[in-house]
């Protein structure tokens, strides 16, 4: 596994290779030892320029991208429970960047049919309702989650009962560039997961690749008449309705204690994945070789809420009482929020969240975090019920859709 991600045209048909590798391979090895469980493959790409909105993208570029990806999976392998596919764009210039405005799909909760849009003069895609579309997307099998609209970067996750199906997917995403940007550079990743199985310890892992997106001339090279600018909404297209408060990005933080409390940390992970949450932990981030320190730093960074598992090596590496070397990604990660929770009280405190699971204790919530003064999340199974208090620290109401165990 190379230690970047690997670099394409967007002329060439590009793919982000599906893995498992051996638990302890990030750790050992350079390039560890995995084996294919499919791809991602990317390919015809379009962009289309578009007149732009109001604030805040007056004086920059604005484009429609199709993004077409075709997903293979393995069929003589266990099912994968979930595929999440992720873009982040980037322009040459130092101008602030790339920002996705609006992609669809959007959530999809339910069967969706197939689906036409229009880009209103908000650079919303909002249905077209009636009228000839811009966008035109198929049918959507439930359940779809996705993520980072107003950022660089845009994500989907794809949930299907019975495991991830091969076959064609399509996107798009509303894209404001620096004025006379002439190229985005993509990054496509991918995460997912693997059912437990007995005897096997396996982590899931992906490569990412980079490529160059050719954006052509800004607006001002363009005229509507000849060139397909997007016109004005027609008649009829409306605003699509204010989105609902963004989900919160969770990134886990645990230690290793023992095979039993790593497993029973991912089935947790999994349970908030079932609620539509943006969760992060290190058993999806395996790809290419990384700085680990680094990765969470940007985790803890990038989180709306950092969720503290409690076990007796938590409690031990956060009163520093543990030898030397060990558990030095435990380490890190509490040294990092310690130094947070010092620095800005205010801001950190209701962003922490100690978490007790079925089975533990709230004696091993380190003592920084205060156990016996301030609210700890104790959970006597993996349940909307019992999740309650927790998903109410964070403000989210997660969609009742199957989640009501």
């Amino acid at each position: 596994m190379s230690s970047h991600a690997e670099s394409w045209s967007m002329s060439e048909c590009c793919e982000i290779e599906l893995l498992q590798v051996d638990d302890g391979a990030r750790w050992l090895e350079t390039e560890p030892r995995g084996f294919a469980v499919g791809a991602v493959r990317l390919s015809g790409w379009q962009v289309h320029p578009v007149a732009t909105g109001p604030e805040p993208t007056i004086g920059r570029d604005c484009y429609l991208v199709r993004i077409n990806y075709e997903v293979a999976v393995d069929r003589n392998l266990a099912p994968i429970p979930w595929l999440e596919v992720g873009f982040s764009f980037a322009t040459e210039e130092d101008a602030g960047g790339a920002t996705v405005l609006d992609a669809v799909p959007h959530a999809v909760s339910e069967q969706q049919d197939a689906a036409a849009y229009v880009l209103n003069r908000y650079l919303n895609l909002a249905p077209a309702s009636g009228v000839v579309g811009d966008v035109h997307l198929p049918a959507i099998a439930p359940k779809v989650d996705v993520f980072g609209i107003g950022g660089p970067s845009v994500r989907w996750r794809q949930v299907t009962p019975g495991g991830i199906r091969p076959g064609s997917h399509v996107a798009f995403v509303v894209l404001a560039v620096p004025r006379g940007s002439r190229m985005l550079h993509v990054e496509a990743g991918a995460r997912f997961d693997v059912p437990s199985a007995d005897g096997e310890d396996c982590r899931p892992a992906a490569r990412a690749v980079q490529f160059a997106l050719l954006l052509g001339c800004g607006q001002d090279g363009f005229a509507t008449e000849a060139t397909g600018l997007l016109p004005p909404s027609p008649p009829g297209a409306r605003r699509r309705p204010e989105a609902a408060p963004g989900v919160p990005r969770l990134f886990i933080c645990y230690a290793h204690d023992d095979a039993e409390h790593v497993a029973c940390t991912i089935e947790f992970a999994r349970f908030l994945v079932s609620l539509s949450l943006d969760v992060h932990i290190d058993f999806w981030d395996v790809g290419e070789r990384k700085d680990w320190s680094l990765w969470a730093q940007r985790e803890i960074r990038e989180a709306d809420f950092v969720l503290v598992v409690a076990s007796p090596m938590c409690k031990a590496v956060g009163d520093g009482t543990v030898d030397g070397p060990r558990h030095r990604g435990m380490q890190s990660e509490l040294a990092l929020l310690r130094d947070a929770l010092h620095s800005d009280r205010s801001r950190w405190v209701p962003k922490v969240l100690p978490v007790v699971l079925p089975g533990g204790s709230v004696e091993d919530i380190p003592d920084f975090l205060q156990p016996g003064t301030a609210d700890r999340y104790v959970l006597d199974a993996f349940t909307l019920h019992a999740v309650r208090e927790l998903l109410g620290a964070m403000a989210y109401r997660p969609a009742r859709r199957g989640a009501g165990r």
